[in-house]
């Protein structure tokens, strides 16, 4: 089990694995694609504990590269 933040709903959301989508390892730790109860997508970062949009994500992302 593991939280997120859903800036959709503006809720916290206890999920548990049967909500990840997929798992990918990047440069900056592992995150993940899940739903929110809700249905939003979202990303996970577990290694800095932060849930993004994934407009935010590819955002972020773009600036970086």
């Amino acid at each position: 089990m593991f939280d997120i933040y859903c800036p959709h709903c503006e809720l916290r959301h206890l999920l548990s694995t049967t909500q990840i989508i997929s798992t990918h390892r990047t440069a900056d730790g592992p995150i993940a694609y899940v739903h929110c109860p809700q249905g939003h997508l979202l990303i996970k970062e577990f290694r800095a504990n932060r849930t993004h949009t994934l407009e935010a994500w590819e955002t972020s992302h773009q600036r970086a590269s």
